[in-house]
């Protein structure tokens, strides 16, 4: 049984009203494995800042990851834990 990783995914947008359709595209894209979001705007310096929480095997992550990294003004940062599918109680 393969395992799966869970972890937070943050995105920095920049220039976001250039940027925002196709980031919310590739979210929507990639639902399946979000788990929870927050978005937070900072109106003042033009960007937004996007907190993902994930749960998704490494070939998801890597094609998610790639798919926000190509677009341009995009910065993303990930911090994963892998986790087995039957963890059993950790002591």
């Amino acid at each position: 049984m393969s395992n799966t990783h869970v972890g937070l995914i943050g995105i920095v947008v920049k220039n976001r009203e250039c940027t925002a359709s196709k980031v919310n595209q590739i979210l929507s894209d990639h639902a399946a494995i979000i788990v929870g979001r927050m978005g937070v705007p900072y109106d003042t310096r033009n960007v937004s800042f996007i907190s993902l929480m994930i749960d998704a095997n490494e070939d998801q992550i890597k094609s998610f990851e790639k798919d926000l990294q190509e677009i341009k003004g995009i910065s993303v940062s990930s911090n994963m834990v892998e986790i087995p599918k039957e963890c059993g109680c950790m002591r």
